[in-house]
Order: C-alpha cells, then structure tokens, then sequence
C-alpha cells in the first residue's frame, strides 16, 4: 500500500483526521501551549485510558513549561514516561494507532510539526480462565482470551525461548484485523512459513470476525469434510505443537487459535496426553482410534447385518431381532438414520440452548442412549 505523506501544517492535519473519523463524539482533541511550540492531542475517548494520559502525557509536560524548561518539539518522547512512543509518518499509522486506544501527539512549532503515538490503550480482559470446552485433568488450566496481546504474553510465558517469532500481519478493507504468525525459529520449516505467510497475504475481504472465518479462509479445499487447521483455547496445546514444527495463528479479538497443519492424531489429542506416561496415553489414544472407529462403523455394520447378511447373526439373536422389528414401519436404514438425527439434535440443543434447557436437553439425550443400549441388548 503506497504511504501518503503528512500535510505541511499541523491544523490540516488535525482536521483530516476529525473527517476520517466523521466527526465523531468520542474523537477528543486537546491543544495546549508549551514553551516554543503547541501540542496537540487526539485520542478515541471509548478505547483510551484518561488517566494515564493525564499522570504520563499531560502532567510531564505542563510541569516541565511551568518550571519555564526549554522543551524541543522533537524532544518530545524523552519527557513521557512511557516506553511505547512512536514517531509517525504517514496517514495510514495515524488512523491505525487511533483506533488502537492510542494518543497522537501533534507538536507544531514556528518551522515544522512532529507526530507521535502514545500506547494508552483501555480496554476490558477477562481472565484467562480454563476453557469450558477443553477441560483438563492435570497440567495448567489457563487458557487464551480475546486480546492478543495477552495471548501473546501466555505462550511467552509457556516457551521462554528467544526462537519463538511473532509476525504481524493486517487483513481486512473496511474492518482492520490483527493475525500474528507463530512459529519456533529452526524448528519450522521455511516452506511450511512461507505457505501460511502466502496464505494469509492472498485475503483479500472486507473484514473478519473471529478465528472460524480465518480458518476458512485459509482452507485450499473448502468442500473437503477434513479440515486442513485446528483450533484450541489452551497454550500448552499450541506450545507443543509449535515444539513439533508447526505454525500457530492469533486472530485478535479471538480466544481460539489456530495450528496448521492438522493431521487425523491431532483431532484425537487432548493436552492431558502430555502429561501422562507414555503408556497410560498410548491406551488412550488407541481407545480414542478405537471408539472413533465405533461411532463411523457400528451404524453401517448394523444396517448390513440387518437388511443383507442374515446368516451372520447367530439363530437367537436373529429370531429376537424379527420379533422386535414386525411392529416397524420402516426399513433399517430408515431406523438408524432416525436415530442418529434424534442424538445429534439433542446434542446440538444441549450446546446451543440456554444453560437451564441446555442441561435437561442433555439429560434427555443421555436416556435415549441409555435406552437405545438396552433395547440393542434385549435384541
């Protein structure tokens, strides 16, 4: 994108950022006269922290042109006690660092105008709390929340290593969106790097949402049923797999994140599998292949065995399973298809429905696969 260059005069400048932003309520703007030159600041209102503009940017300054000191309008930073102080030359950086929750300071003296950006950033975190959907029986319990910067914070905490590289990226026309690439410097592979970097620089929308959207996205078979990225709310998941050559991405504004690539072993991995021995989680990932097995083979089996290959049911039990099905005015496959829809749509009520119905829904799904069980062994 080609960078527009400041206009001469810090009035000019003001002004296009006050039409940038349509004149907006919540655009504040303060002048305030120095010794030498004046000082102009803007900050969005609803995203910026007023007390530390006022304890780090505005008390400073004034004490500084009440005790009469020379104050150069490229001095500016050395007299903010703040270590994110950034000099800004072009347009684009000034809307940018606005709607970050960032303070533009314009210093106009009688021969030039210089603009920097102050990190004031308010916002309201959650705690990173354990996530609902990933439960864990041993190893940490905190999980990723919406800002990234805290998501951030948590892997540096998990890989205290001066390999793990963040690389930022900005996807998004209308709506701009922050995507941080992870990965662990020489434990990745350039071409997998250099994949996901083309990837991510190919989007080309409006604006997106959450992690889900990236995700598809970032997809090369989208009308494929297995999926090319997982996602997971815990670090340690990311952190280990980022110890194993993989690529994590942070979607600001998102607790989930993204690994790429994804295989058939990861969708059957729980972050409890690296904190057990070696065999008690071997047993369980076998069990997981085993049952995963169950649930796509057992309704096609029954059906077969059923409808096409009576002689290989035993004489009893095939003499039972007549008796029950006189009274069914459908065929086998009609019955289990049934009976899957009626699983998966109590499941999906239990997931989506307020937590009250949620449960009983998930009650009743219970019973019916308690009942379902027992009618199968009464046949």
């Amino acid at each position: 994108m080609k960078r527009k260059r400041l206009v001469k005069t810090a009035v000019k400048l003001e002004e296009e950022i006050k039409e940038h932003f349509h004149h907006n309520e919540d655009l504040k703007v303060k002048t305030i006269k120095l010794n030498g030159f004046t000082l102009t600041l803007l900050y969005l209102d609803d995203i910026s922290d007023r007390m530390v503009i006022q304890k780090t940017i505005l008390s400073p300054l004034l004490t500084l042109s009440s005790e009469e000191t020379t104050i150069n309008a490229e001095d500016i930073p050395d007299f903010i006690p703040m270590a994110a102080v950034n000099s800004i030359q072009d347009h684009s950086a000034i809307f940018r660092h606005l709607m970050d929750g960032c303070t533009i300071l314009i210093a106009q003296d009688p021969t030039a105008h210089h603009v920097f950006s102050v990190k004031t950033t308010y916002s309201v975190k959650r705690s990173p709390d354990e996530p609902v959907n990933e439960p864990t029986i041993s190893g940490p319990r905190d999980g990723f929340i919406e800002c990234i910067q805290d998501n951030k914070a948590l892997l540096r905490a998990h890989l205290k290593t001066s390999n793990l590289i963040f690389e930022q990226h900005i996807v998004g026309k209308s709506v701009i969106k922050y995507i941080s690439i992870i990965y662990l410097k020489g434990k990745t592979s350039e071409t997998l790097i250099n994949e996901v970097r083309d990837r991510v620089n190919q989007i080309d929308v409006d604006y997106i949402t959450d992690a889900g959207v990236l995700e598809q996205l970032l997809e090369r078979n989208p009308l494929s049923v297995f999926p090319e990225l997982t996602s997971t709310q815990h670090p340690t998941k990311v952190a280990n797999a980022l110890l194993e050559g993989r690529v994590a991405l942070l979607t600001d504004g998102s607790p989930s994140v993204l690994i790429a690539p994804t295989t058939l072993n990861m969708l059957l991995q729980t972050p409890d599998d690296y904190y057990f021995k070696w065999i008690p989680s071997s047993l369980i990932r076998i069990l997981s292949f085993i049952t995963a097995l169950i649930s796509v083979l057992l309704p096609a089996a029954y059906i077969a065995l059923i409808s096409f290959h009576h002689g290989l049911i035993p004489t009893s039990l095939a003499v039972s399973l007549s008796k029950t099905r006189e009274g069914v005015p459908f065929p086998s496959v009609i019955e289990a298809f049934i009976m899957e829809l009626t699983i998966e749509i109590l499941r999906e009520a239990g997931v989506r429905l307020p937590k009250p119905i949620g449960i009983y829904c998930k009650y009743c799904r219970s019973d019916c696969n308690r009942r379902n069980s027992r009618q199968f062994r009464n046949r």
